[in-house]
């Protein structure tokens, strides 16, 4: 998605630009920080639960490569659930660097 798609779709469901350092008006950077991240977290799950169905059909569930992947997607997305999650409470940044404690 782009940004334009990605404002679009949270300016329809109540989020509000917000002046930016620039002087333009726009959605925060974290929103589409934590929107692709909840992007990249959705096809991990949906890859996963593919391989998953792919490893019973293949194997009868003993398809080991295809639960070691599936078992990444399932990591990947978890650890995308958090990042989001960090961002969201402001541990980390919107250029990515983590907030001293």
């Amino acid at each position: 998605m782009t940004n334009e798609q990605i404002k679009q779709l949270f300016l329809a469901h109540g989020f509000k630009e917000k002046l930016q350092a620039g002087g333009d008006t726009d959605l925060n950077p974290y929103v589409y920080v934590a929107a692709r991240a909840l992007i990249a977290a959705v096809k991990s799950e949906h890859m996963a639960q593919g391989i998953e169905l792919l490893a019973h059909s293949w194997g009868g569930g003993n398809c080991s490569a295809a639960e070691r992947f599936s078992s990444s997607l399932n990591t990947a997305a978890r650890m995308s659930k958090t990042y989001a999650l960090q961002l969201r409470s402001g541990e980390i940044k919107t250029d990515g660097s983590i907030l001293q404690r």
